[in-house]
């Protein structure tokens, strides 16, 4: 895990570069975060949604 950490093979919070995404839609995700940020600030539960993709109106597993 240390090795793939330092190599930047995995794609979690801390190191989040939207892999994999074509371009329109990495443009569409920035304008999104851009505006959460002007609009909000630094609003955590804001935030991390828009940066990982995870719906927090989404069921958890446990």
């Amino acid at each position: 895990m240390l090795d793939r950490s330092q190599k930047g093979r995995h794609a979690n919070a801390s190191t989040f570069r939207w892999r994999g995404v074509g371009r329109a839609q990495f443009r569409a995700q920035s304008v999104e975060l851009r505006t959460a940020l002007l609009t909000h600030g630094w609003n955590e539960t804001i935030i991390r949604p828009l940066l990982t993709g995870i719906d927090p109106e989404a069921p958890t597993l446990f």
